[in-house]
């Protein structure tokens, strides 16, 4: 009987250690595919619509308007952005003023 345990218990840690290394194989692969976005988009043309649109859906959450800000949640962050109305408007007038 306690060779059975034994043998039991070398299974346990060898079932372990598989679960172990699919982790960390399933990590590998997340790290890679997040990369590979980030490569895609580093050099992506901002000024299209459909670009804007997919990092958008990729990293916000939520974006809550009021009169006088905006509220952005994150997917990948429990932070929340609120920008000022008035940051807002530099940030057009500095925009309008790079085109």
């Amino acid at each position: 009987m306690n060779s059975f345990v034994c043998v039991e218990n070398k299974k346990t840690g060898i079932e372990e250690a598989i679960e172990t290394e699919k982790l960390k194989q399933a990590l590998v692969e997340d790290k890679n595919s997040i990369k590979k976005y980030f490569v895609m988009y580093a050099k992506a043309d901002f000024d299209d619509e459909d670009t804007r649109n997919q990092v958008l859906e990729y990293f916000v959450d939520k974006i809550y308007v009021y009169n006088d800000r905006l509220v952005i949640t994150w997917y990948y962050s429990d932070d929340k952005t609120s920008i000022d109305l008035d940051a807002l408007t530099e940030l057009q007038k500095h925009l309008n003023l790079t085109r």
